[in-house]
């Protein structure tokens, strides 16, 4: 198997991080065994991210990247990256959308099954009949 080289960007840290992730999504779906083959063929090939989902129907790969968590121990210091540092940046970036959700400031005009000529009059129906069960 030829070996191919997975490129990389320059992080400002001086580290190196594969740009490329591994897509396990595949038609028609290979059994799971071979699946997890295909894995590790990506990781000695020098693919670090795995996107398994659901819809793609490759979730119980989750498991097998489990147990294996040995293929990726780093080959060199240079390849470990901070996961503590790596972690609090996240708390952060999630705390900020706890505190103050973000705002769309474009909604999408999507198509309403309500016409809106119907809602205005049952507005004003609504209101006046609570105005008189209040009398």
């Amino acid at each position: 198997m030829a070996t191919m080289k997975i490129p990389q960007a320059l992080l400002n840290s001086g580290n190196l991080i594969p740009t490329l992730g591994f897509g396990t999504t595949t038609y028609p779906m290979p059994p799971p065994e071979q699946l997890t083959s295909i894995l590790m063929d990506a990781v000695e090939a020098g693919y670090r991210h795995f996107d398994t989902a659901a819809p793609y129907g490759t979730e119980e790969l989750r498991p097998d990247i489990a147990e294996g968590i040995q293929m990726f121990q780093p080959k060199s210091l240079k390849e470990v990256f901070s996961l503590a540092r790596m972690r609090d940046d996240q708390l952060l970036r999630q705390q900020r959308f706890t505190r103050a959700p973000p705002i769309n400031r474009h909604p999408l005009n999507l198509p309403s099954p309500v016409k809106s000529q119907t809602t205005v009059p049952m507005k004003r129906l609504t209101w006046e009949e609570m105005q008189r069960r209040r009398a």
